[in-house]
């Protein structure tokens, strides 16, 4: 029996590289668990306890195990007792085979549906995992690398209660408001910005992987919101930025600005593609003048997976501004957004212009532009109710 005391459980795989076997002149001080981990009581993390234990038991290095990482603290020898027990249930195989088949079928199909178009995804997608997931290397392909990632939520969906899994995350959170409506109505989740930590960073290895942990620690027919950064695909940054069909609106690209945000709509567009094929609703909001789902890798998964496009606008949600918003996502699930354009003496985040050669100009207004970035309550409010009845209809 377990000592009674709080416990909280998140979901994770442990890499490969924790595993390493004992050298010889460790063995034989290791040998005994209870001296290893002497004392009254512990704390496991992640990254450490865990790692002790494994050394420990000494498995082989290729076994790869699901494992909960269970946070408390109460005497060693229960402690120790309770993780083997964790383990020796990992052990056996996992009963997904419709499921794994299902992944894999899928991922193939996608590639070779990117690969006929310019293979962006195929290319790139596997560089981005693999520098999150280092032991990835080990794979053969691409799809290989895909299907590995997503055995992590098939093992998290066998061995989970969903009660204790997410039920929603908002990605680029921002001021997170829409993560105070879901969490108001009654759901379960997780804000990730880098105004948060840095490990939120969706351009750093940590950061892309704090991204993944996040969807497959998600249950089935969860919410994650994108709310990726615009700045270098909106009309207003269209002179410095060069996004146009001729260059498949990756724009120009010996601008870092520029290239920064090509990379954060790859990693938006791989991490939507585990959303949908882990059995959750992957949502992508941008403003009205983005060109951001135009490029190849999130274009393909829109047209792969048949997104819809709902546009509607912020000022008719108690928004101080007009802003029309695109918000992309699976048929049948948000089109519940749609709002007809709101008052027009609403304040317009640009003022409009006129050049030298009658070419419309907009100028930003830098402290409106900043202000309107962020969701109101009545917004997340709405997106919170549509989920909860769509999620009681699937």
């Amino acid at each position: 029996m377990i000592p009674a005391g709080q416990i909280a459980m998140v979901p994770v795989m442990v890499a490969s590289s924790v595993m390493q076997p004992l050298r010889d002149g460790d063995r034989q001080e290791r040998m005994d668990p209870e001296t290893e981990l002497a004392g009254s009581s512990v704390e496991v993390h992640p990254a450490t306890g865990l790692s002790r234990f494994l050394r420990v038991l000494n498995l082989p290095q290729a076994l790869g195990l699901h494992l909960l990482i269970v946070y408390f603290s109460f005497p060693t020898s229960h402690l120790f007792q309770l993780v083997l027990q964790i383990i020796s249930s990992q052990l056996r195989t996992f009963d997904w085979p419709a499921g794994h088949c299902h992944i894999k079928s899928v991922c193939e199909a996608f590639m070779d549906y990117d690969k006929i178009n310019g293979g962006r995804a195929w290319y790139f997608w596997p560089q981005l995992l693999t520098l999150a997931f280092p032991h990835l290397e080990q794979c053969n392909n691409g799809v290989e690398v895909l299907v590995t990632v997503a055995e992590r939520a098939l093992a998290n969906f066998v061995n989970c209660c969903e009660d204790e899994m997410l039920q929603f995350v908002e990605f680029c959170a921002g001021k997170a408001q829409l993560s105070r409506e879901m969490i108001r109505q009654g759901f379960k989740g997780a804000s990730v910005d880098i105004l948060f930590h840095q490990n939120h960073d969706m351009m750093s290895a940590k950061g892309i992987r704090t991204w993944v942990d996040m969807i497959c620690s998600s249950s089935r027919k969860s919410l994650h919101w994108f709310g990726t950064r615009c700045s270098s695909f909106v009309v207003l940054c269209l002179s410095g930025s060069l996004r146009y069909p001729c260059n498949r609106f990756y724009g120009d690209t010996s601008k870092p600005w520029v290239e920064v945000g090509n990379y954060q709509q790859e990693v938006t567009a791989l991490c939507m593609f585990l959303c949908i094929l882990l059995g959750s609703w992957p949502v992508l909001e941008q403003p009205g003048s983005s060109c951001m789902m135009k490029l190849p890798s999130l274009s393909h998964v829109f047209n792969f997976f048949n997104f819809k496009k709902t546009v509607t606008y912020m000022g008719s949600f108690g928004g101080p501004f007009q802003k029309p918003l695109q918000i992309w996502h699976p048929e049948g699930t948000f089109e519940g957004l749609r709002r007809e354009k709101p008052d027009p003496l609403l304040d317009l985040c640009a003022e409009v212009g006129e050049s030298w050669n009658g070419d419309k100009t907009f100028t930003g207004n830098k402290e409106l532009l900043e202000l309107s970035e962020h969701y109101t309550a009545q917004f997340g409010s709405a997106v919170a109710l549509i989920f909860d009845q769509i999620r009681s209809e699937a």
